[in-house]
C-alpha cells in the first residue's frame, strides 16, 4: 500500500543480527518476525493532495547557480543518522523513515532529535550526550522489547519530534507526536486516543535525563468527554478541564505538531486526521503560557478548531472556502525580534493549494492578545487571515539521484523481482505547504516545495522539484491586519537536479540562510545551504556532499515505494549572535545494507554559518 501523508511515519527493524539470520528466496520476507511495528499508518492522503502532482500552469523556467565553496560555514558535522535511531535502548527500536529534523540550539549546545531518537553535542560536534530515544525520554518506555516475556512488549508510536530553546527565559521546548498502541500488540488502541507530548526543561542546560525536565500532554483525540490534558508536574496546579471537541471520525491525531513562540506564548499548530478511518479535519492551533510551562505548570487556550461536516460537505471555519492546513507558527531570533504591539503578537503563514496542483497565494494569520496567556483567563485572538498574492508555487514531482551502488536495492530484488536488482528510488518531495517561519527584522520569512521547470541542456520543459521562498510584511490599519509581499523567489539546481525541503534561519537584521537537501542526476543526495536578506537569495552551496544514492527500505516497492521517504522537514535557527544553525538530510555513504544489514542509509548534516 502507497502512504502518503503530513508526519507520520512508516517505521521497519533492522540489525546485522535479524537480517543474517534470514534467507533470501522468492518472496520470502528478507525481515525477522518484528519486522515492521504493527501500528502502521493508515491510508491517509495529505490534505492537498490526491494521487501524484499535477504539472505546473504557469510557474516560470528557472536555472540554479551550485558554487564551489562554502562561503560564511564556520562549522559542521554529521548529526544523528539511522544507526543512531536503531541502536538506541540497547536495540529496543525501530528503523525509521524519514528522520524528520527538529535541530535547535543556544550556541553553547546544539539539541537535534530526529524520528525516533536525539542526541545533544557541543558547538564541535562532538556528542556530549545521547543517542536517547523519543520514547524511553517522553514515555518512559522502549519501542519494542525483543526479550519481553509479559506479553506487552510494544511501546507508544511517537513521530514527528520538533524543539525550540528561547532566547528570553533560556530554557528548552521539545515536542512530538504520540498515538496510544496496545502493548500486547503495537496496534494503535482501540477506542483510539492521541495527544502532543510537550517537554520543558527545568535549567538552561538540555539534558538526556527526564528528571531535568517537565512534561506536558495535549489531548488531541477530539472524540467527545473530557480532554485528558494531563501533566505530572504539580498536583497543585492541574491543567484546567476541557471538554473535548467530537469531531468527524475521530478519534483523532494532531498530526505534524508545528511549533512557535513569543513574548508570552509557545504555540502548536496541527492537522487532525481520524486514527481507524479516511478523512481530514484541517488545522487546530494550541496557545499555551511559555513561562509557566518553564515551571510545571500547564496553562493553555484552544484558538482554532477546524472540522469538516459530512452533512453540510463544508468546512467550518473555512479559509478562501478551502481548508485550513499546516498553520506554521513563527519564532525569533532574539527577545527584540518579537512584537509586543496589540498586548503581544504572534505571526503565522499557511499555503492555499487547496487540490495538489499550484497556487499563487499564501496566507498570513495573526494572533493579538498573547499577554493574556499569563493571566487567569487567558483571551487570545486569532485575527482574520490576510491573503497575500505570490508566485506560483505547486505540487512537487518526486527528486531522482545520481547513480550509484543500493545494495539493499540488489537484495530486495533477488528477493522480490525475480532477482533483478531494484534502480535507485527517486526521493519522496512530499507536498507544498508552509514550511518553517522566521518573524525577523519585521518581515515573515518561509519556503515551500514547489515543482519547477528547469534548464536540462536541451529543454526547458524539464519538471523538477525545486523552493519557493517567501518573505512577507505583516501590516497594521489601526487595528486591522493585513500583509504584503516584500520579496520572493525560487531555489533551483540546473541540469536534471532537484533542491527540496527548505528551512529558513533569519537573524535579527535580516540577515541569514536557506537549508534544504540537493539531490539529481549529479549529486547524492546532499545538504546545502544559500544566503538570503531582503534583496533575495544567492547561489547553491553545498556543505555536505553526499556519498551515495539513498538506499532505504521506504524507496522499494515490497513496502510502499517508489519514491522513498525523505525529511519531512530540515531546521535552521538564527541566535542573538547573528550567526545561524541548520541542519538537513543527506546521505553519508559511510553505512548501507552491505556494511551491517541496515535498512536505510540516512544521516543529518548540521552546519554552523555567519550570513
Amino acid at each position: 500500500m502507497r502512504f502518503r501523508k503530513l508526519g507520520l511515519l512508516l517505521v521497519v527493524l533492522a540489525t546485522a543480527a535479524v537480517v543474517s539470520s534470514v534467507a533470501f528466496a522468492g518472496a520470502t520476507s528478507i525481515a525477522g518476525p518484528n519486522e515492521f511495528a504493527p501500528s502502521q499508518e493508515v491510508n491517509r492522503p495529505t490534505p492537498n493532495v490526491d494521487t501524484g502532482y499535477a504539472a505546473p500552469r504557469a510557474i516560470p523556467g528557472h536555472t540554479g547557480q551550485i558554487k564551489n565553496g562554502t562561503p560564511g560555514l564556520t562549522g559542521s558535522f554529521a548529526g544523528v543518522n539511522l544507526m543512531d535511531t536503531r541502536s538506541a535502548d540497547n536495540g529496543n527500536a525501530y528503523s525509521i523513515e524519514p528522520p524528520d529534523q527538529g535541530l535547535c540550539t543556544n550556541g553553547t549546545y546544539v539539541l537535534e532529535p530526529v524520528n525516533d531518537a536525539f542526541a545533544i553535542y557541543d558547538t564541535s560536534g562532538n556528542m556530549v550526550r545521547g543517542p536517547k530515544s523519543l520514547n524511553s525520554f517522553f514515555t518512559n518506555d522502549v519501542a519494542i522489547t525483543r526479550t519481553s516475556s509479559d506479553g506487552s512488549p510494544f511501546g507508544q508510536f511517537l513521530s514527528d519530534p520538533k524543539c525550540y530553546w528561547d532566547p528570553g527565559n533560556g530554557h528548552w521546548y521539545f515536542t512530538v507526536l504520540e498515538i496510544n498502541t496496545d502493548p500486547a500488540t503495537g496496534a494503535f488502541a482501540q477506542p483510539g486516543g492521541s495527544a502532543v507530548l510537550i517537554a520543558v526543561s527545568k535549567g538552561t542546560n538540555p539534558r538526556t535525563t527526564r528528571s531535568d525536565w517537565w512534561f506536558y500532554a495535549i489531548d488531541t483525540t477530539n472524540n467527545g468527554g473530557a480532554a485528558h490534558d494531563r501533566s505530572s508536574n504539580s498536583a497543585a496546579s492541574p491543567p484546567a478541564a476541557r471538554t473535548a471537541y467530537s469531531d468527524t471520525g475521530c478519534p483523532c491525531f494532531g498530526d505534524q505538531p508545528l511549533i512557535g513562540a513569543d513574548q508570552y506564548g509557545f504555540y502548536v499548530s496541527t492537522n487532525e486526521f481520524p486514527i481507524f478511518n479516511n478523512g481530514f479535519n484541517g488545522a487546530q492551533v494550541y496557545a499555551l503560557d511559555k513561562d509557566a510551562l518553564a515551571n510545571g505548570i500547564f496553562k493553555m487556550q484552544y484558538v482554532l478548531h477546524s472540522n469538516y461536516d459530512t452533512s453540510s460537505g463544508e468546512w467550518s471555519p473555512s479559509l478562501e472556502g478551502g481548508y485550513i492546513y499546516s498553520v506554521q507558527p513563527a519564532t525569533s531570533p532574539t527577545t527584540g525580534s518579537w512584537d509586543t504591539s496589540n498586548n503581544g503578537t504572534e505571526y503565522f503563514l499557511s499555503a492555499l493549494d487547496f487540490d495538489g496542483t499550484t497556487d499563487n497565494r499564501v496566507a498570513a494569520w495573526a494572533m493579538t492578545n498573547t499577554s493574556s496567556l499569563a493571566t487567569a483567563t487567558p483571551a487570545v485572538h486569532l485575527e482574520d487571515y490576510s491573503i497575500v498574492d505570490s508566485e506560483v508555487y505547486g505540487q512537487p514531482p518526486p527528486a531522482d539521484q545520481k547513480a550509484g551502488p543500493t545494495p539493499l536495492g540488489d537484495a530486495f530484488g533477488a528477493a522480490y523481482n525475480n532477482g533483478v536488482p531494484y534502480p535507485e528510488p527517486t526521493i519522496e518531495t512530499n507536498d507544498d505547504r508552509m514550511n518553517q517561519v522566521v518573524y525577523a527584522d519585521g518581515h515573515l520569512w518561509s519556503g515551500v516545495n514547489t515543482v519547477m521547470r528547469t534548464d536540462n541542456g536541451r529543454s526547458t520543459q524539464t519538471t523538477r522539484a525545486g523552493i519557493a521562498w517567501f518573505i512577507v510584511h505583516p501590516t497594521w490599519d489601526e487595528s486591522t491586519f493585513g500583509a504584503e509581499m516584500t520579496n520572493q523567489g525560487y531555489i533551483s539546481a540546473k541540469n536534471n537536479d532537484n533542491a527540496l525541503f527548505p528551512s529558513i534561519g533569519v537573524n535579527a537584521d535580516g540577515q541569514g540562510i536557506v537549508t534544504f537537501s540537493v539531490s539529481g542526476h549529479h549529486y547524492y543526495p546532499s545538504a546545502a545551504y544559500a544566503r538570503i536578506d531582503l534583496s533575495g537569495v544567492g547561489a547553491t552551496h553545498i556543505a555536505g556532499a553526499g556519498g551515495a544514492p539513498a538506499d532505504g527500505f521506504t524507496g522499494y516497492e515490497p513496502y510502499g515505494g517508489p519514491p522513498e521517504r525523505w525529511g519531512d522537514y530540515s531546521a535552521a535557527v538564527a541566535l542573538p549572535d547573528g550567526s545561524v544553525w541548520a541542519a538537513t538530510e543527506w546521505i553519508p555513504g559511510t553505512f548501507s545494507f552491505a556494511t551491517g544489514g541496515w535498512f536505510a542509509n540516512w544521516g543529518t548534516y548540521v552546519m554552523h554559518v555567519n550570513p
